[in-house]
């Protein structure tokens, strides 16, 4: 019997029957937990779309657009037969801030520089979507579940975006002026 840990539960293959109970608190807001259907018993296509529909509707309710981009890439992954594991870790990563550390391990120099980038307060909009882009490429390019038929390809193109991110002006900070002073006159 495999295991899987969730919010430190040791959860069992089979504990919850047919379905495989994904809570997600943060990205949630005002749903009930969202269950997916474990692979082996996605033999219909009612029960396929249900899942879809959990995804799409997950993607609505998120947070910001990096965890809209990252539900997407978990619907990816589930379209692309995953066991549970991947779908798993992408849905959780949506829901904080901070990556899953088996992704990492590829390419980590471009995490290092994503983390860097993530730390600043004033980025432009699309310095922000371009740090989306970057993260998205590079949990691609480390899969290869995800990043078929090529992760090469994906690697090139995160190297692409963190190059366009590096050659992008820092963003220029306005100070706002002081208070006016009426002059005195004697």
């Amino acid at each position: 019997m495999s295991t899987m840990t969730a919010y430190g539960r040791r959860l069992a293959a089979g504990m919850f029957g047919t379905l495989a109970v994904v809570l997600l608190p943060t990205t949630l807001t005002a749903q009930a937990p969202v269950a997916f259907t474990s692979r082996a018993n996605r033999l219909s296509d009612t029960v396929i779309t249900r899942d879809l529909a959990h995804f799409d509707s997950l993607a609505r309710v998120a947070r910001n657009p990096r965890s809209a981009a990252l539900i997407g890439l978990a619907r990816d992954a589930y379209e692309r037969n995953d066991e549970g594991t991947l779908t798993l870790r992408l849905l959780l990563m949506s829901g904080s801030a901070s990556g899953d550390p088996t992704a990492r391990a590829h390419r980590p120099a471009l995490w290092a520089l994503l983390d860097s980038l993530e730390r600043q307060t004033a980025m432009s909009a699309t310095a922000k979507e371009q740090t989306i882009a970057l993260e998205v490429a590079l949990l691609r390019a480390g899969s290869p579940l995800l990043g078929a038929p090529s992760c090469a390809s994906w690697d090139r193109l995160a190297t692409r975006y963190a190059e366009q991110l590096r050659q992008s002006p820092p963003p220029v900070v306005v100070a706002a002026p002081g208070p006016v002073v009426a002059p005195r006159w004697r």
